[in-house]
């Protein structure tokens, strides 16, 4: 182990003078897939050694190397902004307007502490590491002659000059989506449209979100076949080796709205205590290491909710069906079976993989009535709820 340490310790000193990013010595290292992210848990492990300098958002650093700081930029609709330093132990150092004449809100720059201005040091960015946008929401307007995009959020300063106005069907007042083709230099870009947006002022945010996170409310094609084939196959195929626990009253415990049941639970009261049964969907048995359905989801990372909608991490003939705990269907899930003495004291506990079948689909209104006595469902469910209020209460 020391050896392997030696080596790569070595690799950093040889490659990098500054901080790295894991995926920069991943690809170095030939490391590909999910290996990245058993590399990232090693480099964790030697920051928790004090043999590197962890920052944030995947980046280290060997020790003594950091002469500048490598930092986030977050900026003030007033004109201003602030350099995050990725190194948690640093404080956040004051942008004054000149300082961000070439980028935009998010972007990953390198920042030299200058003077300091009251309690804050200001910053000079030296370089531009990494874009943190790669579109723009806004509005077409004219601007010294030229027709741009002048950005929705206020934290985004500069317009883009659309290159492409005369290939696309778009006026003066429209709002759009704009592609960076080139970023800002002294306050001003370039893009093309990609898209024309229609609707009222919370469609346009909410776009204007799903643009800055860079994630799309429809599946890539490729990735969205794939979903389609492993929902033809069912479960049928996976059952095996899985304990039997569809005799058992689960029930999902949800908003009102929710589509998507990832979770739901049992409660038996015994004798000398409490077994509780926490069921997740084992989604790892359909979306597989490597596939492009496995690197979508990897890449949104979750699910995203909005008052009228949600934009899951799998495409919804998973998400809401395939593993989606519905009542009265067989489920393969992922089983936490726990117990807790008449004290409330966790005692043991087990994981294990089983099939389930949801009785109720349940919410937290519901419950509500239930438990305050305006609401039966059956004599089992009502009698796990309040067994449930008990052993919270204990």
């Amino acid at each position: 182990m020391k050896k392997m340490t030696d080596n790569l310790i070595e690799t950093i000193k040889k490659r990098f003078n500054r901080p790295f990013h894991y995926k920069e010595l991943a690809k170095i290292l030939k490391i590909k897939g999910k290996e990245k992210i058993n590399l990232l848990n090693y480099l964790l492990k030697l920051a928790n050694q004090d043999e590197l300098v962890k920052l944030k958002e995947g980046y280290f650093a060997l020790k003594g190397t950091i002469k500048e700081l490598l930092c986030r930029v977050a900026c003030h609709r007033d004109g201003y902004g602030f350099a995050i330093p990725l190194e948690e132990r640093e404080e956040d150092i004051f942008l004054p307007p000149p300082q961000l004449m070439d980028v935009y809100d998010g972007d990953i720059v390198w920042v030299r502490k200058g003077k300091s201005r009251g309690k804050k040091s200001e910053g000079e960015i030296i370089r531009i590491q990494e874009r943190g946008v790669k579109k723009i929401v806004g509005k077409v307007e004219k601007h010294k002659g030229y027709l741009v995009v002048k950005p929705n959020d206020k934290r985004f300063f500069w317009p883009l000059i659309i290159k492409d106005e005369k290939e696309k069907n778009f006026g003066i007042g429209d709002f759009v989506v704009s592609k960076i083709i080139k970023y800002p230099e002294r306050g001003l870009g370039e893009g093309v449209i990609e898209e024309i947006l229609s609707g009222d002022s919370y469609e346009l945010e909410l776009k204007n979100i799903l643009v800055k996170l860079n994630i799309s409310e429809k599946y890539p094609e490729i990735a969205e076949k794939n979903a389609i084939r492993i929902a033809k196959k069912g479960i049928e195929n996976n059952i095996i080796d899985r304990k039997d626990l569809r005799s058992l009253n689960f029930v999902t415990i949800d908003g009102e709205k929710a589509k998507d049941f990832d979770d739901a639970v049992f409660l038996k009261k015994e004798k000398n205590g409490y077994r509780l049964y926490v069921a997740i969907a084992d989604v790892s048995c359909f979306v597989k290491k490597g596939t492009e359905l496995d690197k979508e989801a990897l890449y949104r990372g979750n699910s995203y909710y909005f008052p009228d909608r949600a934009i899951p991490m799998l495409p919804s003939i998973l998400s809401d069906n395939l593993c989606s705990l519905r009542p009265n269907e067989d489920k393969l899930t992922l089983v936490a079976e726990i117990f807790y003495d008449k004290y409330g004291v966790r005692k043991y506990y087990e994981f294990y993989p089983a099939i389930i079948k949801s009785k109720h689909r349940l919410t937290y209104e519901i419950v509500d009535e239930v438990l305050k006595g305006n609401v039966s469902i059956d004599k089992k469910t009502n009698d796990m709820l309040i067994n449930m209020r008990e052993l919270t209460g204990i």
